[in-house]
């Protein structure tokens, strides 16, 4: 059994997958360029879910994918989701995309590091990449 909550702006919202509409791509190696994993799966439309996702669109919706009680995967929404209106309201196709597109920002500065460890590089390193984004 899928369940999927959608975070943004410490709300929530869970979403119910239709049946056989989740699909996962793993990406190991792309010719050292990015290589993103991600899911996709279609939901069936609520008011609440249209709402949550029109409202949030142009933030990082953050993804969290359950497969029987355990995360099967952790992403953030593609900014390419379509509601669809004919007389009935179709169900809502969701792309979901690992956060390593996070990482692919520019330090406006060089960074030295002599005598540090790996795990206090990585720390900082990761902290002006949350500066950056702000």
């Amino acid at each position: 059994m899928l369940t999927v909550y959608l975070y943004c702006n410490n709300e929530s919202i869970k979403c119910e997958v239709l049946t056989n509409s989740y699909s996962k791509t793993e990406i190991l190696y792309n010719n050292l360029k990015q290589a993103d994993n991600s899911v996709r799966f279609t939901s069936i439309y609520t008011i609440q879910l249209a709402n949550f996702i029109k409202a949030y669109i142009d933030q990082d919706i953050k993804v969290i994918i359950y497969k029987d009680d355990a995360v099967d995967f952790t992403g953030y929404i593609r900014k390419n989701v379509k509601f669809t209106k004919t007389q009935i309201n179709q169900p809502i196709a969701i792309d979901v995309v690992s956060p390593s597109y996070m990482l692919d920002k520019t330090i406006p500065d060089g960074v030295v590091y002599i005598g540090q460890t790996l795990k206090a590089i990585i720390e900082d390193l990761l902290l002006l990449l949350v500066l950056v984004q702000q």
